[in-house]
């Protein structure tokens, strides 16, 4: 339709009247309404980007919206509201007058998140409050360089904490131990509980990618309310929930590769054998009266004795010779000759180990509900060929409010976590290969000559460690890779943890609650061994266990303020019901299976075997806590706990103990000091019991006898009594402890510290003693001893640099804990805890007045001076020297304790702009290790220490007589008593081999170690281009991570002291696992 100017006026005029009519209509409404339209933006101070899901709610009323994706929000506010009320998480809220258009700039509040920490049994505390030691860590502390298991992203995080490590070939997550050991049978200590949204379980079901924050409670004091498990600390865990009133997406992958790091100071100058430095080697002579037929190509080559499995061979020169493989018709090398050169590279037995680790979360919350749900999956393939690990974990949370009054709470999660083939630690070769090559071997072999077509078409498997050139069977040692590839190894673990919560708000702030853990694992183990290892038959292992971990608990708490806010008061009321059960079943197969290959107990050549047992412990507990606070400055703080439990007699089975603490704001008594952020000082005193395992009151009788063998006469079982005389009015293990501490925030929250002293003393250990035979009894188990640690802990932190772009901050902790047996029991001051024994025995004590773990070993035999003796020769021309050093081979010197003098660690921070950087370290000083490794590495002639030239400019490998040999200086006792100086030359395969290789005195060494854990270099895409592509995604980072990138120092030579958790007994090291270093890519999406 076409306007003409007459038209149009006539259009304009009836568009302005609609308008006004409009107009007129919506005045009305709003004039009927009584309501004005309020938008506006809320944004960030730190940043100036939109605050996503802030709160605005007309003060008086429940009239209220949330911020969208850009920050912006529009209200109809009711007549009379005058005010807005603007709130999010982590800011500070902001009041500001109704008017058209409000922008809000919130403030950061972390000094007020940090104050709120999750304590024992789940309830919440103001930090300040609390007059015992805690530490809190958040997320973003913990995953920055995507530790996979909990322990390794705590260490040197948290002060008090000693960590044993393992090797990440193990796929193991470590133990931490929290102030030192408070057990006679356990020198390294016990690890705290893991308690994981108010449910105890593993610190191996734990999803890193759930966890929001970690609080680590280290005293008896904090501790307290969980009783007996919690009496070696505990580990506080809350996981990831919606807040706020929004929806999100949150997917992160990272994509890592595992290197070996082996520290190995390998020698390369002499190859294997015992033919000697300087020898020739043997030259083959077919003989067919004795010889197989195929053997005449082989007449005339050099070869050396292939049957040990030392390196005290030939000078490596490059002369030609026979390899193993030269003897084995089935080879295709078979006659080939190589040159005598260092072959042996430790790292040919591995590879580069790839890891995938993949999270998808979903959260939603509102005003009455919150939910998360998330998935993370876990796949690794080991540095070690033939071995894979798998990690899923699934977790759901839902609370919700049914009625005004009722909240309720729902959590589960699932973890499925498997192992096949994982490293093993210590002196054996199935599952440590590398222990055969840092402890015995030869450097001439060329471990890649080993890796493919290692199995000959009867089944057997080909080695370098052939017992002849006409036996090529395996005189000590397998081929590595037949161990790696043939020999399977599962072990699978699944966790179903959950819990149910119902509260109802009663009256007057008083609340009722009910709750039910669940804690419910399944276990089982598979070894799959064929024919021909170790010239033994196949065999078939499979055990399983289920373990069941029910917790009822009803509560009654209350809370409330007086005297015009100024004195408040808090406290609970607990009852609970714990009901354990464990069922285990083990079969195995004997004599070998009918099928090599068929790995069923049916297959079993032999009667096959088994055993069950079954463990059930039932436990009853009322305890209580109240908090008084005044003035927001004094605090005083009281638990009581009262268990009875199954495991001891009935007459004997109820302990009480409890714990008081207070704190004091002492920066509220010092006024205008603007320095001073805040100060506080505090003291504990608490005591918490332990008792023992199931069954252990009264007579028991067993199927196995005491060497632990199943003993069966044709069909019937025979029944055995212990030779453990137990004590049926055994008392509970009670630990006494005190504390005092204080922290401090200085310059505005930009420097800060805490520092802690403690003590603790634990009574009436429950051990077993040796008893005389006549009674019929080995032992006896009863209550002796007195440990007491004692020790302070210090922590700083800084700002270093606050500005827009730039931002550093350093945070470090130092412990010391000294820890002592200071009694046993009357008559006797030292508990032998373990021995272990190879040529001489090296043993672990508890001695009155001494930290426990006292490790004591034989020695060099010496006069007064502590000077070396040596016997003279009554042939002065004898191949290993005129003078041979003396041993004490059955001494039991103190040789070193493995309690450390110190640990602790820092990390640091720094941003730039979009781009940070993290890394974290941690050390140990003191404490002591033995290690086999270095022993067997000398004895054998492997380790460079073994070669070079003594002090005459010669090899010490070549003889004594052409001036060769290890100097020893030392002295000769004459007839009289006295002592002669004399400096001797001693053949150095003897040296070390029948000499300094049998005893432990120059084995055992400090365990000192300084590592980077950590390292992390990332970039967060900046928000405001996030929005404006507007693709959806929220936030966007993406970085570098590394884990165990760097042993900085190491007191011990050839392996990590950081890893030493696999050690026996915590002393010694029986062969270490290869460490590993990861390095990897991280991307994380929020949507």
């Amino acid at each position: 339709m076409i306007l003409y100017p007459q038209n149009k006026s006539i259009f304009s005029m009836i568009r302005k009247l609609i308008f006004s009519l409009l107009s007129f209509t919506l005045c009305i409404g709003l004039a009927v309404a009584q309501t004005t339209k309020v938008t506006g933006t809320v944004t960030s101070a730190d940043d100036g980007l939109p605050v996503i899901g802030a709160s605005i709610v007309v003060k008086g009323t429940t009239v209220g919206t949330v911020t969208d994706a850009d920050g912006k929000f529009a209200l109809e506010v009711p007549d009379g509201g005058k005010i807005l009320h603007i709130s999010f998480v982590g800011m500070n809220s902001q009041d500001v007058a109704v008017k058209s258009r409000v922008n809000v700039v919130l403030q950061s509040d972390t000094q007020d998140l940090e104050e709120i920490v999750v304590t024992a049994q789940g309830l919440t505390r103001k930090q300040k409050s609390l007059g015992y030691a805690t530490q809190q860590l958040k997320a973003d502390e913990l995953i920055q360089a995507r530790q996979t298991d909990l322990n390794n992203a705590l260490v040197g995080k948290v002060s008090g904490v000693r960590f044993l490590g393992s090797s990440g070939a193990t796929f193991d997550a470590g133990k931490i131990v929290l102030r030192g050991t408070s057990s006679l049978t356990n020198a390294g200590g016990n690890e705290p509980i893991y308690v994981v949204d108010g449910v105890i379980t593993s610190n191996q079901s734990i999803n890193m990618d759930d966890v929001a924050s970690v609080n680590v409670l280290k005293g008896p004091a904090a501790t307290a309310l969980y009783g007996a498990r919690g009496g070696n600390g505990a580990i506080i865990i809350t996981s990831k929930g919606g807040t706020g009133e929004h929806s999100e997406i949150t997917v992160s992958h990272t994509l890592a590769w595992d290197k070996a790091n082996i520290r190995y100071d390998l020698q390369d100058q002499y190859g294997g054998g015992y033919l000697g430095a300087d020898a020739d080697m043997k030259v083959f002579k077919y003989d067919s009266s004795k010889h197989p037929s195929y053997l005449q190509k082989m007449d005339g080559v050099n070869y050396y004795d292939y049957n040990n499995d030392a390196s005290w061979g030939p000078k490596l020169d490059g002369r030609e010779y026979a390899p193993w493989y030269s003897w084995d018709p089935t080879d295709p090398r078979f006659g080939q000759t190589a040159q005598w050169t260092p072959q042996m590279n430790l790292n040919d037995l591995f590879r580069t180990g790839i890891s995938n680790t993949t999270n998808v979360a979903f959260s939603k919350s509102g005003k009455d509900y919150s939910s998360r749900i998330s998935f993370t999956n876990v796949s690794r393939n080991g540095v070690t060929p033939n071995s894979d690990a798998a990690r899923r974990f699934l977790s759901a949370k839902v609370s919700f409010k049914p009625i005004d009054r009722l909240k309720v709470s729902l959590d589960y999660k699932y973890t499925y976590r498997k192992n096949h083939n994982a490293a093993a630690e210590g002196y054996q070769e199935l599952g440590n290969a590398l222990y055969s090559y840092e402890q015995w071997g030869h450097t001439n072999v060329n471990l890649k000559d080993l890796k493919e077509n290692y199995t000959r078409e009867d089944g057997s498997f080909r080695t370098w460690n052939i017992s002849s050139p006409t036996n090529l069977t395996a005189a000590f040692h397998e081929n590595p890779f037949a161990l790696f590839n043939e020999v399977n190894n599962d072990e699978t673990y699944q966790w179903n943890v959950f819990s149910g919560d119902a509260e109802l708000d009663i009256i007057a702030n008083l609340k009722a609650g009910i709750r039910v853990n669940g804690n419910i694992r399944s276990y089982k183990k598979e070894l799959r061994l064929p024919e021909h290892i170790h010239g033994e038959v196949s065999e078939y292992t499979q055990d399983q266990s289920q373990l069941s971990d029910i917790q009822t608990q009803g509560r009654l708490t209350w809370g409330n303020r007086f005297v015009e806010d100024k004195l408040s008061v808090d406290a609970a009321l607990f009852f609970e019901d714990r009901v354990y059960n464990l069922d285990e079943l083990g079969a195995f197969t004997r004599n070998g299976l009918f099928m090599d290959g068929f790995f069923n107990t049916a297959a079993s050549v032999g009667l096959p075997g088994g055993s069950s047992k079954k463990t059930k412990q039932h436990d009853q507990s009322v305890y209580g806590t109240a908090t008084v606070g005044w003035d927001n400055t004094y605090y005083f703080d009281f638990s009581l706990r009262n268990d009875w439990t199954s495991t001891l007699h009935p007459d004997k089975n109820s302990f009480l103990y409890g714990g008081v603490s207070v704190a004091a704001i002492a920066s509220n008594w010092i006024k205008n000091a603007e320095w001073l952020s805040f100060w506080k000082l505090r003291a504990s005193m608490a005591q918490v019991g332990s008792t023992m395992d199931p069954y252990n009151v009264y007579p028991t009788y067993v199927l196995k006898n005491s060497d632990g063998d199943l003993v069966k006469y044709g069909q019937i079982s025979n029944l055995w009594s212990p030779t453990n005389l137990k004590d049926p009015y055994i008392k509970p293990t009670i630990s006494t402890s005190y504390e005092i501490g204080t922290e401090f925030r200085l310059f505005k929250d930009r420097l800060w510290g805490d520092f802690n002293f403690y003590n603790r003393d634990s009574k009436d250990q429950i051990i077993n003693v040796n008893t005389t035979p006549a009674s019929g009894y080995r032992s006896r188990k009863m209550n002796a001893g007195l440990i007491r640690n004692r020790g302070i802990e210090l922590s700083l932190g800084g700002q270093i640099i606050q500005t827009k772009d730039w931002a550093w901050e350093l945070n470090a902790n130092i412990s010391h804990n000294r820890n002592t047996l200071e009694e046993l029991i009357e008559g006797q001051d030292t508990y032998q805890i373990y021995w272990r024994s190879w040529s001489t025995r090296v043993y672990s004590y508890a001695e009155v007045g001494k930290p426990i773990g006292v490790i004591r070993g034989s020695t060099w035999k010496k006069d007064p001076e502590g000077r070396i003796i040596l016997q003279e020769r009554s042939d002065p021309n004898h191949k290993n020297g005129p003078y041979a050093p003396l041993l004490e081979t059955t001494a039991q010197e103190e040789l070193g304790n493995i309690q450390p003098d110190l640990t602790g660690g820092f990390s640091t921070s720094l941003r730039f702009k979009d781009f940070h950087l993290g890394m974290s370290f941690d050390f140990q000083v003191g404490g002591a290790i033995a290690s086999a490794t270095n022993m067997f590495g000398e004895s054998s002639g492997l380790l460079k220490s073994t070669t070079g030239v003594n002090d005459k400019g010669n090899p010490i490998r070549s003889s004594v007589a052409d001036g060769g040999g290890v100097r020893v200086d030392g002295v000769v006792e004459n007839k009289d008593g006295s002592y002669t100086p004399v400096t001797a030359y001693v053949d150095a395969n003897y040296y070390y081999q029948s000499r300094k290789g049998t005893i432990w005195e120059d084995y055992v060494y400090k365990a000192s170690y300084l590592k980077m854990r950590e390292l992390s270099v990332g970039y967060d895409v900046p928000r405001a281009f996030l929005q404006r592509i507007n693709c959806g995604v929220k936030q966007a980072s993406v970085s570098f991570v590394a884990q165990n990138p760097w042993l900085i120092y190491s007191a011990v030579p050839n392996i990590d002291p950081s890893e030493m958790g696999a050690a026996s007994y915590n002393y010694v090291e029986g062969g270490q696992a290869a460490s590993v270093r990861t390095f990897g890519f991280t991307v994380n999406l929020t949507f």
